[in-house]
């Protein structure tokens, strides 16, 4: 290795928020619309180096933003690049009031940085320096399918041009060569969001691996209708379907289903 003074200090941290407007393409989940997609990324220097982070991906990105720049990054300015001792440092100093949700976001963005930061400086990529890769391809699958309507009120969405906008956007996934799809269910009736999960199956085909996250929308009594309804369409898993603090809910829809959750 070149560079053995990988204890080099951190010099600065920097937060910098991306906002993109969606317009007209705003979409829902079940929970929230979405008119922007936004992201947080952390730059951390140290001397003429530099590495990249992201966090605040789950909610807006200035809580996460402030974290950083307010309290977290002046307890490690001047400290050794070392990802986990201060990974490792900034829990313990927050455990007592940042265990979820914030602080937990901004410690990841620091750490996410720091690695990056750490394998630049020792001129190996971070994988080498977690123990190295167990493989050179992974499976993916895309993601989509939200309800993608311009409106205030998702009661006025129209059940029948979300279902062929749905069906179409699976489809398009397929042709570009995923082989595996997850869709969001959740904000329509039950009845609604099966024509939704029908329309993708057969948009898609038989061979085609399809997923369901409801993020969180039912009841257990609902995801577990939902469930049953669903495993004549060789639905893969089905995430989220109850709070998540509901650890028993999840055991007694997963009890009810053939459809692993």
């Amino acid at each position: 290795m070149q560079n053995t003074e990988y204890y080099d200090k951190i010099d600065t941290v920097e937060v910098f928020i991306l906002r993109a407007p969606l317009g007209k393409a705003k979409f829902w989940s079940s929970q929230s619309s979405f008119p922007e997609r936004n992201s947080l990324l952390v730059k951390i220097t140290s001397g003429d180096t530099h590495g990249w982070g992201e966090a605040g991906q789950y909610g807006p990105p200035e809580p996460v933003a402030a974290a950083i720049e307010h309290v977290l990054a002046k307890r490690i300015i001047g400290k050794s690049v070392q990802p986990t001792v201060v990974s490792e440092e900034l829990y313990a100093f927050s455990r007592d009031f940042g265990q979820r949700g914030t602080y937990v976001e901004a410690i990841s963005g620091i750490d996410v940085a720091l690695w990056d930061l750490l394998g630049k400086k020792l001129g190996v990529p971070v994988c080498k320096l977690l123990g190295g890769a167990f493989r050179t391809r992974v499976k993916v699958y895309a993601t989509g399918c939200y309800y993608r309507h311009d409106c205030q009120d998702p009661a006025t969405i129209d059940i029948k041009e979300s279902v062929q906008a749905c069906a179409e956007e699976a489809k398009s996934f397929k042709d570009a060569g995923f082989r595996a799809v997850k869709i969001k269910v959740g904000l329509l009736s039950v009845e609604d969001d099966l024509k939704r999960v029908a329309a993708v199956r057969e948009a898609i085909g038989a061979d085609m691996k399809l997923m369901v996250d409801a993020n969180h929308a039912y009841s257990v009594p609902t995801a577990v209708h939902l469930a049953k309804e669903m495993e004549k369409y060789k639905v893969s898993w089905f995430e989220e379907p109850v709070v998540p603090e509901d650890i028993e809910g999840y055991r007694r829809v997963q009890s009810k289903t053939i459809i692993p959750i």
